[in-house]
């Protein structure tokens, strides 16, 4: 996330005129004639002007049909860089969270954030807390070899989860064809719990136990906010 925040901050820095020691420096065009002179840059830039609340939001209103990095922003204008899922069934799936395991035989040990970091305490039962808290961590890129939670667990309004097993270490470039399992639900039943899985853990069902490694994707409704504030 930082380092695409970073892009984005020289990126705005080069698109206006920069005054140094030698006088007014005025930037040449990316665009010419409607295509990008640096496809290379051309593939972040167009990512940047779509910058929304869910991956769902980029498809239906920027066209997005490629599975890869973006960045979404939250309510109140926190901004993270997360994986969209943009093929299946329909495409608009945002990564929100991974739960990894490293050590299979350590519970409750260093790195567990999504249990507990702090031993199996009977006197603890709900551990860390992390599945009814609003504490982020990690990156989406490495989710495969760490935990990983971002704003969108719980800014986003969802209505369904979509559920991937990936291995340990698997690069992104690998994820879809990786996969050892991929499922989701198309019944909403997140619009009755709250609207995402921050709502469902701490309200309905509250985690107490052991945790498997998985991939967490949820789809925002159709009738996502418009972020422009109605105005196109």
């Amino acid at each position: 996330m930082l380092r695409f925040v970073f892009f984005l901050m020289c990126l705005l820095q080069l698109r206006h005129t920069m005054l140094g020691v030698m006088g007014a420096v005025t930037p040449k065009p990316i665009i010419i004639n409607g295509t990008y002179i640096n496809p290379e840059l051309g593939k972040y830039h167009a990512r940047l002007r779509t910058i929304a609340r869910s991956c769902l939001y980029i498809k239906e209103k920027h066209g997005a049909s490629q599975d890869g990095m973006y960045i979404l922003t939250t309510e109140s204008g926190t901004y993270y860089q997360t994986f969209c899922d943009m093929t299946t069934a329909g495409g608009g799936w945002t990564l929100v969270a991974s739960v990894h395991e490293n050590n299979i035989n350590g519970k409750c040990s260093l790195g567990d954030r999504w249990s507990s970091q702090q031993g199996n305490d009977q006197n603890l039962p709900e551990g860390d807390g992390t599945w009814a808290n609003t504490v982020t961590f990690g990156t989406a890129e490495a989710s495969t070899s760490d935990d990983y939670k971002n704003p969108g667990y719980y800014d986003i309004s969802a209505q369904d989860v979509s559920v991937w097993h990936i291995p340990n270490n698997e690069q992104l470039k690998s994820w879809t064809s990786s996969a050892i399992l991929r499922y989701h639900t198309e019944s909403q039943f997140l619009t009755e719990h709250g609207g995402n899985l921050y709502h469902l853990f701490k309200v309905k069902h509250t985690i107490l136990a052991y945790v498997y490694r998985f991939l967490v994707q949820i789809l925002s409704p159709l009738f996502h906010q418009n972020l422009t504030d109605g105005n196109d």
